[in-house]
């Protein structure tokens, strides 16, 4: 177990339900696809498939998951990006972008999510940076707080960082995600992790030593090496 505010037990159950949903959104967009009358819009479908997936990808790292397996099924479903994506819910978007540094995808692989962010007009740094280590790009949408970490001193970034850690949780007070955890009467949450700091920190090989153990640090993902 990663998490600290749930059980196995409940990530377990969450990420049986989330497949299905997954599953069952794929099976209504490819009778859609085929030209079956059914009720689904495909908009919706692609959001709740690409959605559910990446949630369960969340919540197996959550469970304690082997990250080498995480890694399998996120090259499998990286074709729901692809269908899905569009530029609206940028942080949402940027934690999945972030995920595919951390676990060390293949050149081909951040080819692929790249070419939908091209496609669809976006152009933005940190993306960039994030997949290819180039400091360029037309936009710093998310706020200037990542930026300043690339701009700054080698050894101001750690202290840099730690004290970006220690407001993640409070400054995605209007994240969809946000207090799923106190919803003990269904299964909503899938795990708190600072997935786009985490890039940031093996980017630039930042020390992280001293907030190694916080609890909404990946620590694993970020000396992934698989």
């Amino acid at each position: 177990m990663r998490d600290q505010l749930q059980t196995k037990e409940y990530f377990t159950q969450f990420i049986l339900e989330s497949q299905n949903r997954f599953h069952n959104a794929d099976s209504k967009i490819q009778s859609l696809l085929e030209g079956e009358e059914i009720q689904g819009n495909l908009s919706i479908l692609r959001h709740t498939a690409f959605q559910s997936r990446f949630e369960t990808l969340l919540a197996r790292y959550s469970r304690g998951d082997d990250i080498s397996e995480i890694k399998e099924s996120y090259l499998l479903g990286i074709s729901s990006f692809e269908n899905k994506y569009t530029s609206g819910n940028y942080s949402n978007y940027l934690q999945y972008i972030a995920l595919s540094t951390l676990l060390n995808v293949d050149n081909a692989s951040k080819i692929r999510l790249n070419k939908v962010l091209q496609d669809n007009g976006t152009n933005d740094a940190l993306y960039n940076f994030l997949l290819f280590g180039k400091f360029e790009g037309r936009n710093w949408k998310f706020i200037e707080k990542y930026k300043n970490i690339i701009e700054a001193d080698a050894e101001d970034r750690e202290h840099l960082v730690k004290k970006l850690l220690s407001k993640w949780y409070v400054s995605n007070k209007s994240a969809y995600w946000y207090d799923f955890h106190k919803y003990t009467d269904r299964h909503l949450y899938f795990g708190y992790w600072a997935l786009e700091i985490a890039a940031l920190v093996k980017v630039l090989n930042i020390p992280d030593d001293s907030f190694k153990n916080h609890k909404y640090y990946p620590y694993d993902l970020v000396h992934f090496g698989g």
